[in-house]
């Protein structure tokens, strides 16, 4: 593995600082929010390309500034025309370490005889002017930015430690660390504020700021050549699928993936609910995704630390998640597998082959813990004891989000190729995929807001003519009871649309229970104990719903809509094909 590639940087870098030389108005803002923590000042005049002075050297930053740069070019980038008197440069780096381990148990093991000598390294760097400037901005912008920063740079120094790299490389990684995110100044907060991206368009624009931290840490902080690449680097993976150019190990130093590692592992390790685990777990999931040394580490790291408290959640939530993600990735890899039956160009083949890989490393996941031949059996998740039920716990939540990720990189891939947005194949894979995300809020033509809980597609048709309209009935009163339950609809509509839905859904559970008997469905008894158990689920939270009200109806929506996705997509499928080749459709 090359420690130090000499990758052309043309496609991310540009060679002067033109483009800096009108000032981004996000920057400037984060920079004033973080002068009322700490003294920014000019360092010199700030000019205009036409020689009009617009801020003097010495004057501390102020709103008017902001004013006057408005729409103006400069003769230097203002990033180099300020000064911050702030203590980040050593102390308030070591000190964030520092507290990020006081506050996290999994931290401190997994730098457990390491941190004096991070500390030590870490306080040996000492910033440039412009570095310190960016940094103090970082520190005090709003956002706890510098705190990741610091606990990125303490993961990635041991990481590479581990693998042996040499030490003169550890200045650059600890810079690049440190940077890594700054490029996020330059772009709309609101792309970083909200809990996720909600659209392709916000998914690429956050995903520029990688190429201007590389940019900004070249071309205005003069970090380095090797600074800047290694931020630019720094959402890349080994295996190709990382971002912004889809780099593989052949092209990554060995820091450059200790970064990248590290990135990718301490909001999970500081996530505060069994983050180790949560880590080891993502880590693992997707083979060739890191190297392979840091794999081992985290998850040697995770297994010599005993379990510390309980899941939030219960065994019957673990369970339908995992059922939910099981039969997802099990319709994908059967559509994706089935390939050659169908007319698709050479760009769709190539990505499907791609995405297939992706989907088979989940499933071998749920191989390895046991819980496929579970499902394929119709067995219930019953984990034998907390630990089993932590493993789960973490394992059901990384699959999930794995899925929804696959279904961003599908939808990237296809707004950027014309011959996959209009592949039916990526349609369909796409609304399979999407079986996993939450129901969003939609608009009415009246303007106001509806529930779908459970929104209709040919995804959920099994095959079987009267099954498939039942189940039409059975999504359409899950959504008229969410509609009711959003809309603070009076009580007794809600239990009103509630109670159909239950009858509705024995009516239902009978006609495929006759259907069986009568055609002889060998997996009759699995199937029908499934339905018994889906009733006797539905009892328990209506029962609490009688007491809890709002608490529960949530929760019970929940249930029954990840149940429906599930159990329509692999029990009811596997029943429909056995009554299709009996000639029942």
């Amino acid at each position: 593995m090359p420690e130090s590639p000499d990758i052309a940087l043309g496609q991310m870098f540009y060679t002067g600082t033109s483009d800096f030389l009108v000032a981004n108005e996000y920057f400037v803002r984060a920079m004033l929010a973080a002068s009322s923590h700490c003294a920014i000042h000019a360092s010199e005049d700030i000019v205009d390309a036409n020689g009009l002075k617009l801020w003097a050297s010495g004057q501390p930053i102020g709103e008017r500034l902001l004013e006057r740069l408005s729409n103006r070019k400069l003769r230097k980038p203002i990033e180099l025309c300020v000064h911050a008197a702030d203590p980040v440069a050593v102390a308030g780096i070591v000190e964030a370490i520092e507290q990020r381990v006081s506050n996290s148990f999994d931290l401190g093991v997994v730098l457990e005889g390491r941190l004096t000598d991070v500390l030590r390294v870490v306080g040996s760097v000492a910033p440039s002017p412009t570095e310190l400037m960016l940094l103090s901005v970082m520190r005090h912008c709003g956002r706890d930015m510098l705190g990741h920063a610091a606990t990125v740079t303490a993961l990635a120094l041991t990481a590479m430690d581990l693998v042996g790299v040499h030490p003169e490389l550890r200045r650059p990684l600890i810079k690049a660390a440190l940077m890594h995110d700054i490029g996020e100044l330059y772009l709309p907060p609101s792309l970083f504020d909200s809990p996720g991206a909600t659209s392709v368009v916000q998914i690429r624009k956050q995903r520029r700021h990688a190429a201007i931290g590389g940019q900004i840490a070249i071309e205005l902080a003069r970090s380095g050549r090797t600074v800047g690449q290694l931020i630019a680097q720094s959402h890349e993976r080994p295996d190709g699928r990382g971002y912004p150019l889809g780099l593989t190990a052949a092209d990554l130093s060995l820091p450059a993936q200790a970064l990248q590692f590290a990135e990718a592992m301490v909001e999970l390790i500081e996530c505060g609910s069994h983050g180790l685990r949560r880590a080891a777990v993502a880590a693992r999931l997707v083979p060739g995704e890191f190297a392979q040394d840091f794999v081992n580490w985290i998850v040697g790291c995770a297994k010599a630390c005993p379990p510390d408290r309980v899941l939030d959640v219960s065994t019957d939530a673990i369970a339908l998640d995992l059922r939910q993600a099981h039969s997802v990735l099990g319709r994908t890899r059967l559509l994706l597998e089935k390939l050659d039956d169908r007319r698709e160009t050479k760009a769709v083949q190539l990505a499907a082959a791609q995405w297939c890989l992706s989907v088979q490393g989940l499933i071998d996941e749920l191989s390895r813990t046991g819980v496929d031949s579970a499902l394929n059996c119709n067995i219930d998740i019953e984990p034998q004891d907390e630990l089993e039920m932590i493993e789960l716990g973490v394992l059901s939540h990384e699959l999930l989000y794995r899925v929804r990720e696959l279904c961003i990189r599908v939808e990237l891939q296809q707004e950027e190729s014309p011959e996959l947005a209009s592949s039916s194949l990526v349609i369909e894979l796409l609304e399979i995929l999407r079986a996993c995300e939450p129901s969003p809020e939609r608009s009415a033509a009246d303007g106001r807001s509806r529930i779908e809980l459970l929104p209709w597609s040919e995804l959920y048709c099994v095959g079987v003519q009267e099954i498939d309209e039942q189940h039409r009935v059975l999504v359409r009163l899950l959504n008229r009871l969410a509609q009711s339950a959003y809309e603070g609809s009076k009580q007794n509509a809600v239990d009103e649309t509630l109670l159909a839905l239950v009858e509705y859904v024995r009516s239902h559970f009978k006609f495929e229970e006759d259907l069986m008997r009568t055609h002889g469905y060998e997996s009759i008894k699995s199937h029908s104990e499934a339905h018994g158990r889906l009733i006797e689920r539905l009892q328990r939270l209506i029962a609490r719903q009688n007491t809890e009200k709002a608490l529960s109806i949530e929760e019970l929506m929940t249930f029954l809509r990840q149940w429906l996705i599930s159990h329509i997509l692999h029990t009811d499928k596997a029943l429909a094909l056995a009554l299709n080749e009996k000639g029942i459709h």
